[in-house]
């Protein structure tokens, strides 16, 4: 991938389909990204990251989700596997100011309107 706009280049080496892949060679990561709609009743953040909460090879997280407090589970979970002192947790609210309307057949922008000049 390269960037005309950006000093970027990056290229990766290698592609996994799931977390357990990833881990799979005790390779430790720097950091591990979580960019999902936050669905705490449903499907918590320690429940969506469990095997790399297992596995402890994660140096930081960075979530990227709607809502607040999307990183007290994930808290909660590091402190029971004692590494709430080593493992810092990033977080960043991420709102979309789109939504469907009531029948799903209409996308709604509901954020702040663009006025042509």
């Amino acid at each position: 991938m390269t960037s005309s706009r950006f000093v970027l280049e990056y290229a990766d080496n290698v592609v996994v389909r799931s977390q357990e892949e990833a881990l799979a060679s005790g390779q430790v990561y720097d950091y591990c990204l979580l960019t999902t709609k936050c669905l705490p009743d449903i499907a918590p953040n320690h429940k969506l990251l469990a095997p790399a909460l297992a596995s402890k090879q994660i140096k930081s997280y960075a979530l990227i989700q709607n809502g607040l407090d999307i990183e007290k589970d994930l808290y909660a979970a590091l402190q029971e596997n004692g590494q709430v002192e080593d493992v810092p947790i990033v977080t960043a609210a991420a709102w979309i100011g789109l939504m469907t309307s009531p029948d799903g057949k209409r996308i709604i922008w509901a954020g702040p309107r663009v006025c042509p000049r």
